[in-house]
């Protein structure tokens, strides 16, 4: 068994921790790093999400791993020539941005494992915020594309006729009412099985 930290092994929050063995690995949480965040961002100012995930890579935010969704690279960011890392599901420890902050940036093939009620709280964050941080968009999202043939800038599709997409979530115990809300996503009318 190979367990790597990328993150919060010497501060409080920001914790990822990567667990793998024999060709299977599991992220337990993967969230923001405040200290870090808070040397280039505040209350009001957050990282361009027109950008995907550029800023967060160069300003060393995040782990330099080729592990992302597709559709948060810009055309100037190449990813490719990092490591692939195994990752099977992440766990979720709890609610707060410190363990869940950067989950909605990494690949979306990727499954959460977490608890009805955290998984509630998440959702109940996303369908009331009104900031643009990328580590809100869980557990659904909207597909991000290039503006323009350059590629740099990235613009959600926002239609009603356009939906949003969600990763899969395995809740840790059997909840139907729960998983009626935290399944539901704006303008869908059926629920993920």
């Amino acid at each position: 068994m190979k367990i790597t930290i990328y993150d919060g092994a010497d501060t409080i929050g920001g914790n990822k921790i990567h667990i793998e063995e024999n060709g299977n690995g599991l992220f337990l949480d993967f969230g923001m790093n405040f200290a870090k965040y808070s040397k280039y961002y505040e209350e009001y100012l957050s990282e361009r999400t027109a950008r995907g995930i550029h800023d967060l890579w160069h300003l060393n935010l995040i782990p330099k791993l080729n592990i992302y969704r597709k559709d948060l690279i810009p055309k100037d960011l190449d990813i490719s020539q990092y490591p692939k890392i195994p990752i099977n599901a992440v766990l979720i420890s709890h609610a707060h941005l410190d363990h869940v902050g950067n989950i909605a940036i990494l690949n979306e093939e990727i499954p959460i494992v977490a608890s009805p009620i955290t998984i509630t709280i998440l959702k109940a964050l996303r369908d009331t915020s009104i900031n643009n941080h990328l580590g809100m968009d869980l557990p659904y999202y909207s597909v991000k594309k290039p503006k323009d043939e350059n590629g740099y800038i990235l613009e959600s599709e926002r239609s009603k006729k356009i939906p949003y997409s969600s990763r899969k979530i395995i809740l840790t115990e059997d909840n139907n009412e729960i998983k009626e809300f935290a399944f539901y996503r704006p303008g869908q009318i059926h629920l993920q099985e």
